[in-house]
């Protein structure tokens, strides 16, 4: 995002912690620096020792104390501040010293107003909304939101937000000239093996379970799931126990961690892309699919699914079982799937492109501009 607006001149920097989860990312902090060619200021987060859960919940609340002396000393600096996330120290307080500074904000939810994700630690969201985000969110200039099914959900959540959905984007990537049994020699698959690719963070949001529970229910020969991500040891050893009791332990293939070319690989030579997720506000990574060419099959939380269903570049089902199962075998016995995959591609080339998707955030800029001017 902050290169598409740079690229349209729009002077932008992004600010944030070194946040890596349970670990911090290996970069130069309180200075801005080059990382992945757009210009960051990184800060040191507090990040007590220990895996309690207490211990993890302090390191998500990302308190940063150089953080918020950078941000009193610079937040006049800056026209507009786009702000992504709820529910942590580093969002919530620039939204709140914005507001007492009177400077036009954006608010980003990220997908934290979903009915989902609202359940999850119910009452500690419920205080941190009735102490501090819900006026961040009634005076931000606009609440962003990726896919208007995250829009309507969080009008349930606070009806009195000026709501904006403007879509992630996605450079298109270059295809490459494999061989079609590509993955079944990188992962020793049979010669007719047909392959269902998951990948993504491991997480039970992410219904993992599902799609295990459909797997071994699907009525089609040779079919391998290739789990590719990170997640917790306890939640992965959770999900190897679960394979093991369906009897698809030798379907199922977990890669761990994949980036760049093997990344690539999976994403273009899947013959599915499965994500069964309860709730997804966007659901970036079946946009990658769909650019790769892969027909996607997700359920009716990801929010990219009323695309995938409009434009018929997938399957649509229900977070149960037997509704994946279903879309399994309709999927994997469509004669016509690379048709799909063609036109999943030529759907994000022509609807996800960062260059207009960054015009439109422009304009948002400028109307929020406008916005406060008028509160002068």
């Amino acid at each position: 995002m902050v290169a598409a607006l740079r690229a349209a001149d729009a002077d932008v920097e992004l600010a944030c912690t070194n946040d890596d989860g349970d670990n911090e990312l290996n970069v130069e902090l309180n200075q801005l620096v080059d990382y992945q060619g757009v210009p960051v200021r990184f800060f040191q987060r507090y990040s007590p020792a220990g895996k309690q859960k207490i211990t993890r919940a302090i390191r998500e609340f990302a308190y940063s104390s150089s953080f918020r002396k950078w941000l009193n000393d610079s937040i006049d600096d800056y026209d507009v501040v786009h702000v992504h996330a709820l529910f942590s120290f580093t969002s919530s307080y620039a939204m709140w010293l914005a507001r007492r500074r009177n400077i036009a904000y954006i608010a980003h939810p990220i997908g934290s107003l979903e009915q989902w994700s609202i359940k999850q630690s119910r009452w500690r969201k419920r205080i941190f909304l009735g102490l501090i985000d819900r006026a961040n969110l009634v005076s931000a200039r606009f609440v962003h939101f990726t896919a208007d099914s995250e829009r309507q959900q969080a009008l349930m959540v606070e009806a009195n937000i000026r709501a904006v959905v403007i879509p992630l984007g996605l450079a298109l990537p270059q295809l490459a000239n494999t061989p079609e049994d590509t993955l079944r020699k990188e992962y020793e698959l049979p010669q007719e093996a047909r392959t269902i690719l998951f990948l993504g963070r491991i997480h039970p949001k992410k219904g993992i379970e599902l799609l295990f529970e459909a797997l071994a229910k699907a009525n089609v020969k040779d079919t391998y799931l290739l789990v590719a991500g990170s997640g917790s040891d306890v939640y992965l050893n959770h999900l190897a126990s679960l394979a093991i009791d369906l009897k698809i332990t030798d379907r199922v293939k977990f890669l761990g961690h994949v980036s760049g070319q093997q990344k690539r690989s999976l994403l273009q030579n899947s013959d599915i892309f499965a994500l069964t997720s309860y709730s997804e506000n966007f659901g970036i990574a079946v946009l990658e699919a769909l650019a790769h060419g892969t027909p996607a099959l997700v359920t009716e939380g990801v929010a990219l699914s009323a695309q995938v269903k409009e434009h018929k570049l997938g399957a649509v089902c229900d977070a149960n079982p037997n509704s994946i199962c279903c879309a399994l075998n309709e999927l994997l016995n469509d004669k016509e799937l690379s048709k799909l995959g063609r036109r999943g591609r030529l759907y994000v080339e022509q609807n996800h492109d960062w260059a207009a998707l960054a015009e439109q955030l422009l304009a948002t800029y400028h109307r929020a501009l406008g916005l406060a001017e008028k509160a002068h």
